[in-house]
């Protein structure tokens, strides 16, 4: 103003005074420049070149971090040292000095969450990216790019949800940039979780070559290049070499087919299941009945991949899939023949050398190392993996099993009290690969003398059921109702007798082939349960009673309830009349149901009559 207008002394100390009218006079002066185009354009200009500044300089430093404006799974072992930690936190608090109105805010604000996601904040990568997606400057381009960023940070923390949203929203702007996968054949229904190779999901299968309703989906972070029936050779063998202890394969390929990028493998999926590190999180440790049973199942599948020289290489608990209860049936191995495929996070993580500042990510990356052996964790003076690289493994799964306890060092008390199951663990887990167990076949042989002589089904923690009084086999069909502890009495029950029956239909594809099931007698519940018997339980467990809809109680069926509080019901049963109660089975309850019948309908074979029946 001096240099326009030179001013009177009087009236620049004035202004220059701390007191209501000289601060009235400058907000005035203030409101006045801000008013004024040429003060606009030249704050603009100044803030153009501020974030210019700061861009520039954040791609030195995403350069030699390598890290991208892209989020990968691999940013999370990225070696951050005290300087870069400081711009990257001096960056974000100047992008919020800066108007969102500048040409490269959001390519800025990509990068900057990036950054701050690969030092572990992942709350305020997280905001970064949202707020992107918010703004209305943003390209469609940047959006779908800020959304599988979010859908990056969310999986790390575990979110599945949120970043199953956020990775449909990345699809639906540009699918060939984000999908993971073939999404118009399988379609995405939820996340089943993420390992060190890769993203699994639930997809439904819209494959007309494939029978499965559903079916599991496994896309991999990065993949070797070529034909997909030849990357995915072993593990598509593996349906050959060892059926019964693997998921079926069923498809493979890649999302983006020209580039070859982002390959993914199809299983089947079994219901009912879920993984070792679930199991072991749900029940705790297992008893040692159970852990021989698993054990012999997964040498077992070791023994034969192993003869046709096909390694795992990644075995851990969360790559067995067992039934979902106490007594863990060991049902399948995932991910068998798949680690020359992909190379894991594992191997990232190694390289970096930084286990400080991970995210829950990061840390469950890292445990898994927990389950290599020393040849597989870069120590090279033992050569390079091989049978015994997996027998080390199998040591390290059976101890985290039986002890509920992660493999970082091991301790023989922990172990069950057997003196040849414990030398066994402690031979598999041995550092010199030389020491081990040279084949998986001579650990079935130890694990076979110790069972004495075959595997067998572990011991329920239930007693054994048995009927309240014996039945002869002409009273079958007798209604009966154990006692509970209070004196009442349980649901009526019906004995029904042993038999077999045809089970399934060949005009559905979920149900092919039809095969026949035998039975052993069963007791079933002569009637649905009731909110009479269902409020009985819930009260004495302290459950909220389920909603009626004002439909009424009493000795209605009770409505409202879950899959998991019928199962908790029965369990109580159990405890309450020292039998094992339980949902039944699929086939069980279609035989109870048919009851000798042949027909596709409840009433023949006949469509014409569909219009005058409920449908049941």
């Amino acid at each position: 103003m001096q240099n326009v207008s030179p001013l009177d002394n009087s009236l620049v100390l004035a202004l220059r005074k701390d007191d209501l009218l000289s601060r009235v006079m400058l907000f005035f002066l203030h409101e006045q420049f801000r008013s004024d185009s040429r003060f606009e354009k030249t704050l603009m200009a100044l803030q153009q070149e501020a974030l210019l500044f700061n861009q520039q300089r954040m791609l030195t430093i995403m350069k030699e971090l390598q890290i991208s404006s892209r989020v990968k799974a691999s940013d999370e072992f990225t070696q951050h040292n005290t300087k870069t930690q400081q711009i990257i936190q001096k960056s974000v608090l100047n992008l919020q000095e800066l108007s969102t109105d500048l040409s490269d805010y959001t390519k800025f604000g990509l990068m900057l969450g990036s950054a701050v996601s690969s030092t572990g904040n992942l709350d305020k990568s997280e905001l970064l990216f949202s707020e992107i997606i918010a703004n209305d400057n943003a390209t469609e381009e940047e959006k779908a790019q800020a959304y599988f960023n979010l859908f990056q940070i969310r999986v790390r923390g575990k979110d599945y949800q949120n970043a199953l949203s956020a990775l449909k929203a990345a699809i639906a702007i540009n699918p060939d940039a984000y999908a993971l996968h073939d999404v118009n054949t399988y379609p995405i229904l939820q996340i089943l979780g993420v390992g060190g190779m890769g993203c699994v999901f639930l997809c439904e299968n819209d494959n007309p070559l494939i029978d499965n309703k559903n079916v599991v989906v496994k896309c991999f972070w990065e993949s070797v290049i070529g034909s997909g029936k030849k990357v995915f050779k072993e593990a598509i063998a593996m349906r050959q070499i060892a059926g019964d202890y693997v998921p079926i394969p069923l498809d493979a390929g890649y999302a983006n087919r020209h580039e070859q990028k982002n390959a993914f493998f199809v299983t089947e999926y079994i219901e009912g299941t879920i993984d070792g590190e679930a199991w072991l999180k749900k029940y705790g440790k297992m008893d040692l009945e159970t852990g021989l049973v698993v054990a012999f199942t997964i040498a077992k599948a070791l023994q034969l991949a192993h003869d046709k020289e096909v390694l795992h290489l990644d075995l851990k608990p969360a790559n067995i899939l067992l039934t979902d209860s106490s007594s863990a049936v060991p049902l399948k191995i995932i991910d068998f023949g798949l680690s020359q495929i992909a190379p894991s996070l594992q191997q990232e993580a190694l390289t970096r050398q930084n286990q400080s500042g991970l995210t829950q990510f990061g840390q469950a990356v890292m445990g898994t190392l927990h389950y290599a052996p020393p040849e597989q964790q870069g120590y090279f003076e033992y050569g390079v993996p091989t049978v015994r690289s997996d027998i080390f493994s199998f040591g390290a799964t059976m101890y985290r099993f039986w002890t509920d306890v992660r493999p970082r060092s091991f301790s023989e008390r922990k172990l069950p009290n057997v003196p040849e199951l414990r030398e066994l663990v402690f031979d598999c887990v041995e550092e010199d690969p030389n020491n081990r167990p040279a084949s998986a076949g001579l650990v079935v042989e130890q694990l076979e003398k110790i069972l004495k002589p075959t595997p067998k089904a572990p011991t329920p923690k239930a007693p054994i059921p048995k009927a309240p009084t014996p039945i002869p086999k002409s009273k079958d069909f007798e209604v009966f109702r154990d006692n509970l502890k209070d004196g009442n009495k349980g649901p009526e029950m019906v004995w029904i007798p042993a038999g077999s029956f045809q089970m399934g239909s060949n005009d559905w594809s979920d149900t092919k082939p039809v095969h026949e099931v035998s039975l052993d007698r069963f007791a079933i519940g002569k009637y649905q349960v009731t909110f009479e018997e269902y409020d009985k339980f819930a009260q004495a467990t302290g459950k909220d009673k389920p909603d009626d809809e004002e439909w009424g109680r009493g000795k209605r069926p009770v409505i409202n309830v879950s899959w998991h509080d019928a199962v908790t019901y029965a369990k109580w049963l159990s405890e309450q009349t020292g039998y094992i109660y339980r949902l039944p089975t699929e086939a069980e309850w279609e035989y109870m149901a048919r009851a000798g019948s042949t027909t596709r309908y409840c009433f023949g074979d006949d469509e014409s009559g569909l219009g005058d029946y409920a449908w049941y």
